[in-house]
């Protein structure tokens, strides 16, 4: 959970530090910590509870807060519970399983065994605990055949009893604990001592509360076997224990014993949950307060000040409504709007994070820092490193939505690095990033939906096999259609049609998303996927960026191309150099067609393409071929490709070799100039009229 305490001073990030027990709690968490509590105090013993929620929702420090309220800091405290406090993950660093499982029982019965010895004095000989089981006097052999007998989980679902593991050096039993009942037994020796001596003081005393924290960070089968020794040894009276686990953990440290879960071994699952835990919590991540956080964080590190969160967005509500795309589930904004016509900068900060990391405190925690260090950069205040930017309240809202993105949704977040326009993905641009087909599965839902414009067939195509974004897809389109309002202040509705518009989006998202980019960590911290490791390019591949590098430096300066002024007439908006073969260009109706330039190596020629998105529209331009071919003053190659959805129309210069860097600024790039805005006037002659009928 987030600890912000508030200083005079205004900071640059976030610690990622679970909330004390005694600090405020920023995010509306404590009615519910302030009920788990009443439950505990009245709860029967034994008893388990888990608090379940995905890393980062604020499971430690609720348990913090449970344990601020309910257990005993001195000797003359009178609230109810004796506390222990097992990281149980850093108990595991370094240590296989059954190292762990040990150190769970040494750590639990010396912290028992340090409040009698330091509270009431405790010299029993005949039941010190702690010496019997000391591994190194005691010796490791029958402990571990003790502990292997608290794992096996066949005895204890089965219910035959928890006597499992005793060990045959005779000699050794008689000196130390070497079966399950004999530990159990004297721990609840100890546990009752303890209490009854509580109770002489404090007749609040209710016994020992636990708390297990970290457990669904270990192995999900070494988290299951210390449930199962937690279930065999410590479930006496007296005690509650508090686990920071999931349910999805304990599933899948479950399937080598009950296999994969499915609809026929589910209750076998959710029986073994049932059985050691009484009472699951999941935190209330979607209750959190986030809006007055997240605003007062924003402020506190300078990336708006209270008067531009307050300032009206161009967000409509009938943009929003769009936005949303009737969305039952977004009621409540909608009333909202309808009450104030736009959002303010600060509800649209807040949005932008429900469609993406949602309410989890470490991603907040995230986004603030990467937001920070934008703001530093853009400020120039690093001796002159940087040069200062002034940004709007909108572009700063871009830049959010667009760090949110990366944080929440890294896949689609490399997809806008790689075309910034996500209007203009299409079929072409999923092969060009090695996206999968869609599955039979995907593609049935896709045939029911309304949901085909080929910016959105390629977000499934991108998301299908990712079960956290898969089922977030039209959270993603959302976000990606808020952030296009707010970057040029019109609907996607409008601009989809409107190359102008989608150059100027394009343009915009490229300057933004270079702030961004800095911090991507290249994983979702949300959907906690493998780290990608660094590709290395084939010198081919090295030559076909300088090629694109170049080339764009040379379609851009007055001083080496002559016809900058009218290339940039058609083609508004600068491109990024890449390591492919081709580097696409709009015609003016992205819905029908695009052209690509690409430079062959392997046949030393240079290509222009046009593609022609249906066969419709092919066939059309294709009457008219002689009327296209007369206006360019040459012949091109119409390529129909029926087993394609995409047909091509070519035209190659085999006279032009791209291996030959001399010739590139001097005879190649010059062509592709004038060819491109030749090609596209003679197309878009004909579209007009196509697209008129």
């Amino acid at each position: 959970m987030i600890n912000t305490e508030q200083e005079s001073n205004k900071y640059s990030n976030l610690v990622d530090i679970p909330l004390a027990g005694d600090q405020k709690d920023l995010l509306g968490v404590d009615r519910y910590t302030s009920a788990l509590a009443r439950f505990i105090q009245r709860a029967k013993t034994p008893s388990t509870l888990s608090i379940q929620g995905e890393w980062g929702s604020g499971k430690t420090s609720l348990m913090n807060q449970l344990r601020h309220k309910l257990c005993r800091q001195n000797q003359d405290d009178i609230k109810p519970y004796r506390g222990i406090w097992l990281n149980i993950w850093k108990l595991s660093l370094m240590h296989s399983p059954e190292q762990t499982l040990e150190h769970v029982i040494k750590e639990i019965t010396k912290q028992i065994m340090d409040i009698l010895v330091t509270e009431y004095d405790y010299k029993d000989e005949s039941s010190d605990l702690w010496k019997k089981i000391d591994f190194k006097k005691a010796g490791k052999t029958a402990l571990k055949s003790l502990i292997k007998g608290a794992i096996n989980f066949g005895a204890t679902y089965a219910g035959a009893g928890p006597i499992i593991g005793l060990s045959k050096n005779t000699e050794q039993q008689e000196k130390t604990i070497t079966t399950i009942p004999e530990l159990q037994s004297a721990m609840e020796t100890l546990i009752e001592y303890c209490w009854e001596k509580d109770y002489e003081i404090n007749k609040n005393a209710r016994g020992f509360l636990f708390f297990i924290d970290d457990l669904d960070r270990l192995d999900p089968s070494v988290a299951v076997s210390v449930l199962e020794l937690l279930k065999n040894v410590f479930e006496v009276e007296h005690c509650v224990f508090v686990l920071a686990i999931d349910y999805e953990v304990v599933v899948r440290g479950l399937v080598p014993k009950f296999g994969e879960f499915n609809d026929k071994t589910e209750r076998q699952f959710r029986s073994f949950f049932d059985k050691i835990i009484q009472l699951p919590f999941n935190m209330p991540v979607q209750s959190y307060d986030t809006q007055s956080y997240v605003t007062e964080a924003l402020i506190n590190i300078d990336y708006f000040s209270r008067d531009e969160l307050e300032k009206k967005t161009s967000v409509t509500e009938n943009d929003y409504e769009y936005i949303l795309d009737t969305d039952s589930s977004d009621e409540t904004i909608e009333q909202e709007l309808s009450e104030n016509d736009n959002l303010t900068v600060a509800e649209a900060a807040v949005e932008l994070l429900k469609l993406s990391t949602g309410s989890n405190p470490r991603s907040m925690i995230r986004l603030i820092n990467s937001l920070s260090l934008n703001q530093i950069m853009w400020e120039g205040q690093e001796k002159g490193a940087f040069e200062k930017i002034t940004l709007s309240s909108e572009d700063k809202l871009v830049n959010l939505g667009f760090t949110c993105m990366q944080i929440a949704y890294g896949a689609i977040y490399t997809l806008l690095n790689n075309n910034p326009c996500f209007l203009r993905w299409d079929e072409v641009f999923a092969e060009q990033s090695r996206l999968n087909p869609l599955s039979a599965q995907e593609q049935k839902e896709l045939d029911l939906s309304n949901e085909k414009e080929p910016w959105q067939i390629v977000i499934r195509r991108a998301v299908q096999n990712n079960i956290f974004m898969r089922q977030r897809r039209r959270n993603i389109e959302k976000l990606l259609r808020l952030i296009a309002k707010l970057a040029v202040e019109t609907s996607v509705n409008n601009m989809a049609n409107d190359e102008k518009m989608l150059d100027a989006l394009s343009n915009k998202f490229q300057d933004l998303l270079s702030f961004s980019a800095v911090t991507d960590a290249g994983v979702s911290s949300v959907e906690n996927t493998a780290k990608k490791t660094e590709k290395k390019f084939r010198p081919l591949e090295d030559k076909r960026y300088k090629f694109w590098q170049m080339f764009i430096d040379y379609a851009w300066n007055p001083s080496l191309n002559k016809n900058t002024e009218i290339f940039q007439k058609e083609f508004s908006g600068n491109r990024r150099p890449s390591h492919d073969a081709w580097m696409d260009y709009t015609i003016g109706y992205p819905k029908l067609c695009y052209m690509s330039v690409l430079q062959i190596h392997s046949k030393k020629l240079v290509r222009i393409t046009v593609s022609i998105k249906n066969k419709d529209t092919f066939h059309q331009l294709y009457d008219v071929r002689d009327e296209i071919e007369s206006d360019l003053g040459y012949k091109l190659e119409w390529r129909e490709l029926p087993e394609k959805k995409i047909s091509s129309i070519e035209f190659n210069n085999e006279a032009l070799n791209p291996e030959d860097e001399s010739s590139w600024q001097t005879v190649i790039f010059p062509w592709i100039v004038e060819n491109l805005v030749n090609i596209k006037t003679a197309f878009v002659k004909q579209l007009k009229i196509i697209s008129s009928r």
